[in-house]
């Protein structure tokens, strides 16, 4: 099983991603919207099983700024929320599952993903996934639908 976990916050990541790892899984880390897009449709390696996502994601440089605008991003507080509408088709074709995994703790948020078409029980707050158990659980559920 193959994970592509787009967050700009790598430190915070790490031991999620060691304990992801002990338990098989392929898990790929980027920081931005750009490599991410591009790990997705690269035909030889593209293909996830989960794109565990962050909503808030600054822009990396001048092309990406360009293609998520900080009027449609909220200045970047909603850049995975548009990365995540532009590509939720093509993520779907290719049978990846998606976790929103924020900070954000308002349920405007929420509802923008809900309206997008993303499950409610597949997003959720760093917070409340803390406890590394509770974090396998979910990725469990999500990826085979049990806890």
């Amino acid at each position: 099983m193959r994970i592509l976990w787009l967050d700009n916050d790598v430190n915070y990541l790490m031991p999620y991603v060691g304990a992801l790892k002990a338990e098989g899984f392929e898990v790929t880390v980027v920081r931005s919207v750009g490599e991410a897009a591009f790990r997705l449709a690269d035909p030889n390696g593209g293909r996830y099983n989960l794109l565990i996502l962050d909503v808030m994601i600054p822009s990396k440089n001048e092309s990406e700024e360009a293609d998520y605008t900080p009027e449609e991003t909220g200045h970047g507080y909603r850049t995975g929320l548009v990365f995540y509408r532009r590509r939720k088709k093509e993520l779907a074709e290719a049978g990846t599952k998606v976790l929103v995994l924020t900070v954000m703790l308002g349920g405007e948020v929420l509802n923008d993903f809900i309206a997008e078409g993303l499950p409610a029980e597949n997003y959720a707050t760093k917070y409340s996934l803390r406890a590394m158990p509770t974090f396998r659980r979910r990725i469990r559920s999500i990826l085979y639908g049990m806890g």
